[in-house]
């Protein structure tokens, strides 16, 4: 894996545009893509006096772009492209969103619940799926089908889909190391407004699956256990105590397959609740197109 992050950077800042406070954008005020509210809360872990967004020196831009939302993907460890691609979607709606849209098109190669956490399981499935061209444009499709669906979308849709198509040539041609396209300015269609989207799992899919990855491991250790002390109960019938352990070892795994039935169900569930969208990959075409170089960090 490489470190895209300055180019990428580079590339959504121009998405992102400059100053906006548009009472519509449900970001508010916003400078280079980072909210007040993100700026503030910034500040605050860094032990810094509050400050106006709109006179956010570079390096501070510089800073929440890469521990806000690069490492919260874990992006260093996603392949060329990919990276970009779902990079571009948790800056525009959020990290868990963006990596929510990766678990779906994913498909079966993921083997989880989505649920917008990165990790090893996410990271095996990609290298299970193998083609990262198909990746990124499930990605785009999963995302777009997605903001097609929120209320503001009549308000910024031109603009969110003429981004989503410069993305999604971008970062295929990333993942073919190919000459990559110019960004273009999406902002006099609104493509730089925030897109934050509520992640839809419920907690009880959450405590499901989180549930089920602890007892699973339990009622292996249980069974495991009834299988070597059943030959002894055998022998010693009236040890009613070992009956009981026993029995009580057996319903373990009679649980666990329970816990794993609702997992699954809740992973069809999310799945089916994924709505996809054919990208229009000419969808930002007569924009203007802005050449750029990667950020010196």
């Amino acid at each position: 894996m490489q470190n895209d992050f300055p180019s990428s950077l580079a590339r959504v800042l121009v998405y992102e545009g400059g100053k906006v406070d548009d009472p519509r954008d449900p970001g508010g005020r916003t400078n280079k893509g980072v909210t007040q509210t993100t700026y503030n809360a910034w500040l605050a872990q860094q032990k810094r006096p509050a400050a106006d967004v709109y006179n956010i020196p570079e390096a501070d831009v510089q800073a929440i772009y890469k521990a806000e939302y690069w490492d919260r993907i874990g992006a260093d460890s996603l392949p060329a492209g990919v990276d970009f691609c779902v990079y571009d979607a948790a800056v525009n709606s959020g990290p868990g969103r963006g990596a929510i849209w990766l678990q779906q098109a994913l498909g079966e190669a993921y083997k989880g619940t989505p649920d917008g956490v990165m990790g090893p399981k996410t990271l095996q499935a990609i290298t299970d799926f193998g083609d990262m061209t198909a990746l990124v444009q499930a990605i785009c499709s999963h995302r777009l089908g997605t903001l097609e669906k929120l209320s503001t979308w009549k308000t910024f849709g031109k603009g969110w889909a003429a981004r989503i198509a410069n993305v999604q040539k971008t970062a295929c041609a990333m993942v073919a190391n190919a000459p990559v396209p110019n960004p273009v300015d999406v902002t006099s269609l609104s493509g730089h407004k925030k897109a934050p989207i509520i992640i839809p799992q419920s907690k009880t899919a959450r405590v499901v699956a989180n549930t089920t990855a602890v007892a699973t491991g339990v009622g292996t250790v249980a069974s495991q256990a009834a299988s070597q002390l059943t030959p002894i109960q055998q022998q010693f019938p009236n040890w009613h105590w070992l009956q009981v352990a026993i029995g009580a070892m057996t319903a373990a795994g009679g649980i666990i397959a329970v816990l794993n039935h609702m997992a699954d169900s809740a992973k069809k569930l999310a799945q089916a609740g994924a709505r996809q969208s054919t990208v229009d990959i000419d969808a930002d075409a007569n924009l203007p197109q802005v050449s750029v170089v990667s950020v010196q960090p």
